[in-house]
């Protein structure tokens, strides 16, 4: 193993990768490239979650299979949104390599040292408006978070086979129905959901088969995430519970707005905005499980939502990366709440999901919120003193209906 051979990946590469890229002093992203340590494997090569606990594995070069915990394998090659999520997420993944491959390992106690480091630092100015009681919660969630401690949940064997299935090329139809059949809940749905407003034809679908071939392969996915996340975003304490509903609707609500927006702007995937909207706070979910099991915050709300504001973006990106969620997505969870984002002058996913919660928060009378039209994602959908133009809100509303209605039924 050597220290720092030539590779593609720089210095500064480091902070596309999840969860590095959280850090935002340059001096941690340089210290981490001073202790990665490279390796060149053989193919056939075989590496296991089990001996390799203690570093953050990415791939930088060539292809390795991945073979989750779960029975689940997919292929990371080098310069893809998933190897810009650590290779191993769950314990007893193993990786076997394609052919001649490189990886790079990070200190993961290092990275969770330099984490701690920057939310100390942001925290003297950032924290100071909280109460005791709610600073507290928020420093006792952060650390079980760095700690990998939080509760996070896991995808059900069929919206995991779904969504793997969808990112390959050679899947079809007959394939998704087959990993759908073994849920009767599941496929019962998405026969409901073929035969509704949104994507009802002339005659009803009377297949599981005719029903996944009108809805379409990225749809499919999407709804059977959303009807896993509506289990997940689930609480046994009564106030939890309703924190937990909340989140689920605004999720729902922000995926469907998105989603028509996306429709009305060349270039941009309907799919993938709603799947953007629906995930973008799934960092809440930790947050309010850990919440769940604390009997004394029951009565204290406003813990718990200052905990929720503060640190679902972070964990957010620590779950869907876990998940294997393309870059995209973990970037939409990391940065949904930062209004003046700015990326590129194009349109992407964030940017619809910032413009939708903004929309909605303008319709809901959210005064903290800023105007759509005076943030960038405002600017890029064309956005005016009024918030969204009328021609692309009366194009939208029956699509937004639609997706509301599939999605809150």
């Amino acid at each position: 193993m050597q220290a720092m051979p030539q590779t593609d990946l720089e210095p500064n590469g480091l902070g596309r990768l999840v969860p590095i890229s959280l850090l935002r002093a340059p001096e941690h992203l340089q210290l981490l490239w001073q202790k990665a340590r490279f390796e060149d494997l053989p193919g056939r090569r075989r590496l296991s979650q089990a001996d390799e606990h203690h570093a953050l594995i990415y791939v930088v070069s060539g292809q390795v299979v991945l073979h989750s915990a779960a029975g689940a394998q997919c292929m990371v090659g080098a310069g893809t949104e998933r190897a810009c999520a650590a290779l191993f997420s769950h314990p007893g993944d193993i990786a076997i390599a394609a052919g001649p491959a490189r990886i790079v390992r990070i200190d993961r106690e290092l990275v969770e040292i330099l984490l701690a480091k920057e939310r100390s630092n942001a925290s003297q100015v950032s924290e100071v408006d909280l109460s005791l009681q709610e600073g507290q919660l928020v420093a006792d969630i952060y650390s079980a978070h760095l700690a990998r401690q939080l509760r996070i949940p896991a995808l059900p064997e069929v919206a995991l086979r779904v969504r793997d299935a969808v990112q390959r090329d050679d899947t079809g139809v007959g394939d998704v129905v087959t990993i759908v059949r073994t849920d009767p809940v599941i496929a019962g749905r998405l026969m409901q959901a073929a035969n509704s407003a949104m994507y009802g034809g002339l005659e009803q679908a009377g297949t599981l088969l005719e029903a996944i071939t009108r809805l379409g392969l990225g749809a499919t996915r999407n709804l059977i995430l959303a009807l896993v996340l509506r289990q997940l975003f689930r609480a046994r304490a009564p106030l939890i519970a309703d924190f937990a509903r909340s989140a689920y609707q605004h999720s729902a609500q922000v995926a469907a707005v998105a989603s028509a927006l996306a429709a009305a702007h060349p270039g941009c995937s309907a799919d993938e905005a709603l799947l953007a909207g629906l995930v973008h706070d799934i960092g809440a979910i930790p947050v309010l499980c850990y919440a769940d099991d604390l009997s004394a915050l029951a009565a204290s709300r406003p813990a718990v939502l200052r905990a929720i504001e503060k640190l679902r973006g972070p964990i957010g990106a620590l779950v869907l990366s876990d998940w294997g969620f393309e870059r995209r997505f973990v970037h939409v969870a990391e940065h949904a709440d930062d209004w003046w984002r700015d990326a590129a002058p194009e349109i992407d996913l964030c940017d619809l999901v910032i413009a939708a919660q903004l929309h909605l928060a303008g319709q809901n009378g959210r005064s903290m919120a800023p105007k759509l039209a005076d943030t960038p994602a405002g600017r890029k959908l064309g956005a005016g003193e009024d918030g969204l133009p009328a021609a692309v809100l009366n194009e939208a509303a029956v699509a937004i209906a639609a997706s509301r209605e599939l999605l809150l039924a």
